[in-house]
């Protein structure tokens, strides 16, 4: 038996419908436990609880849900809370909630203890002692034995810390799947774990799944909330990190892809090869336009990229393919964004830019967790840059990184 375990969805619809997309390439079943806080920081917190009423989830309650409900906490503990966008973020998050979704949210209990697949599982958000335990990858085993004997379950699942991790301690699994919404850990995919039950042995898995950052984003721009929440989604950082890096309001990047692609490979444009190269691409992207431009060839790319990428809408992504690949490169120039097998290809853009005063930024693709079919598409779902690798340093007659 295969079960979905997610938790901390935080109201974005958008991560969660691209888990259970992924879940279901998984073979899983038609159970999914959630260990609560549905809502807070995300764009679409009803939504959201309309959605896990579906009969296949059970569910559970959060803190931050229990606190958006909380009578008393509305009335006096949101004022106890130093940030004013977070205040903001409260009270925004309990009024977009209707009624019925409301009285949904007030029924769930704290803890669940079921059985599936032979095995006993108690569903908890911090913890079994406390909703606001913080269980860590680095919790000391002796803390999670005190835990493991005050039930009879065989696993206990936690979230809040929006730490994934799988330990055994004393026979007892301990399974924390991350957060689904609202990852700070500096990479904006979501996480969740599936489990394989039988009566004598378990088994865990964890994924972190690729899904349409700039759709959330643009969704949280949408409800008038501070800048700070939309560029949470897209850096993968909670709020003070956020903050501290990048200041308030953030000074990110403003460019963002447009989900235009342009494509050119060496092999024909019917070639098996160029096939695969747009599966991978829209596999992770399905909402990539690509516009195959394979029949100019790798010979001429270098002469297209300098005169005719200017000229498309910014945020356009441009992939290049080939055999010769030697360190493969992520870059901006001006509004434009780049995906190459090597540097070379881009002497011609780099003089135009050196020449104009454009912005110039290139990394280094990390090849260990992308291959450029890979990082183009992470980039189209609105993947900062900066995520893809280390920066390099740029040729001398470039301009000089600009942050």
């Amino acid at each position: 038996m295969k079960i979905v375990v997610l938790s901390d969805i935080h109201g974005n619809i958008h991560a969660l419908e691209a888990v259970l997309r992924h879940a279901r390439g998984q073979s899983t079943g038609d159970v999914i436990l959630n260990l609560g806080d549905t809502t807070g920081y995300g764009p679409n917190p009803e939504q959201t609880v309309q959605r896990i009423q579906n009969p296949a989830f059970i569910n559970i309650l959060g803190n931050y849900d229990k606190k958006v409900l909380s009578k008393k906490h509305r009335q006096e503990g949101w004022q106890r809370v130093k940030t004013p966008e977070k205040r903001q973020m409260f009270a925004w998050t309990y009024q977009s909630l209707s009624k019925p979704s409301r009285k949904f949210l007030s029924k769930l209990p704290k803890q669940r203890l079921v059985e599936l697949g032979g095995q006993k599982i108690l569903l908890t958000h911090g913890s079994p002692a406390s909703i606001n335990e913080h269980l860590l990858p680095q919790t000391p085993d002796s803390r999670l034995a005190e835990l493991a004997a005050t039930t009879d379950a065989d696993i206990i699942l936690c979230g809040h810390s929006h730490q994934g991790f799988i330990r055994k301690v004393n026979a007892v699994w301990f399974i924390n799947p991350g957060t689904v919404g609202r990852p700070d850990d500096g990479d904006p995919r979501p996480s969740y774990a599936v489990l394989t039950l039988n009566k004598y042995e378990v088994t865990a898995e964890m994924f972190r799944v690729p899904y349409n950052i700039n759709a959330a984003v643009h969704a949280m721009r949408q409800t008038g909330l501070p800048e700070v929440f939309a560029q949470m989604i897209r850096q993968g950082l909670n709020y003070d990190d956020l903050v501290a890096k990048f200041g308030n309001p953030p000074a990110a990047s403003s460019l963002e892809s447009n989900g235009i692609l342009t494509l050119i490979t060496e092999s024909p444009r019917d070639d098996v090869g160029t096939g695969l190269v747009i599966g991978a691409v829209t596999n992770i992207a399905p909402q990539a336009q690509i516009l195959d431009l394979t029949p100019i060839g790798t010979p001429d790319a270098a002469r297209f990229l300098a005169e005719v990428t200017p000229n498309f809408p910014p945020g356009t992504v441009h992939l290049i393919v080939a055999s010769d690949e030697n360190q493969p490169i992520a870059a901006r120039i001006g509004a434009q964004f780049y995906i190459l097998p090597g540097i070379h290809t881009l002497s011609g853009v780099l003089e135009d830019a050196d020449r104009t005063g454009k912005r110039v930024e290139i990394v280094a693709i990390d090849k260990s967790r992308y291959n450029l079919a890979s990082a183009a598409g992470h980039l189209v779902n609105g993947l900062p840059l900066g995520k893809l690798g280390e920066r390099l340093k740029l040729p001398s007659s470039a301009n000089p990184i600009q942050n």
